[in-house]
């Protein structure tokens, strides 16, 4: 059966990944499965299937995709070598990157506006954007940029997240700082890409999967 590509994830451990709440729409396990291993979507790795997920309580995708965030429960464990498939590393709870900070994000969405998927993992630089001028970017659009979210794009020339990259990770120093939540279009330097703040949200992590 052939299977389509939604979203990005990261792996917490051996039985948790982690990833936006926008992903998890459907409520029939038996269409969820997690891809681990690989950086091609079509080969390698190995196919992990979904026996629990828990989206936040107070997710609102009405509301600016707030608390955009969901932790999922694969049945057959990730097979941790620290090479291949490794766990990510978290942010304190609370820390905020400071502006202009460089990070990088990676995924498997489409490579421009409408435009095909990408088969190979792709990986951009950004820089954090100031929350305030963000947030002031997108009220013109009547949305709204929480504290718990951040953004980040790419104030020269073209490049960024796209469709299919949601619940992808945003890494700085290492850590997982940020989840791609929402944009208005893709990758387009005038509008940021917003993010689900990671470190908001470490207690509520740990309290549903323990890692």
């Amino acid at each position: 059966m052939s299977s389509i590509h939604i979203c990005g994830a990261s792996i917490l451990n051996e039985n948790w990944a982690l990833t936006a709440a926008y992903c998890m729409q459907s409520s029939d396990l038996s269409f969820l499965t997690l891809h681990a291993g690989s950086i091609y979507l079509s080969s390698g790795g190995t196919i992990h299937n979904v026996s629990e997920f828990i989206v936040h309580e107070n997710y609102d995708w009405y509301d600016s995709f707030i608390n955009d965030i969901a932790v999922v429960k694969v049945s057959n464990p990730f097979q941790i070598d620290g090479v291949d498939v490794k766990p990510v590393s978290l942010p304190p709870q609370g820390q905020t990157p400071a502006d202009d900070t460089l990070a990088t994000v990676i995924g498997w969405g489409q490579l421009e506006e409408f435009g095909p998927y990408s088969d190979t993992l792709q990986r951009i630089n950004v820089s954090i954007v100031n929350h305030d001028q963000c947030n002031s970017i997108y009220e013109s659009n009547s949305e709204h940029v929480y504290d718990s979210q951040i953004c980040a794009g790419v104030p020269q020339g073209i490049g960024g997240t796209c469709r299919g990259d949601d619940g992808g990770p945003l890494f700085i120093d290492g850590n997982v700082v940020g989840l791609v939540s929402w944009s208005r279009y893709c990758a387009r330097p005038e509008y940021p890409t917003v993010y689900t703040r990671v470190s908001a949200y470490i207690d509520w992590i740990k309290q549903k999967t323990g890692v």
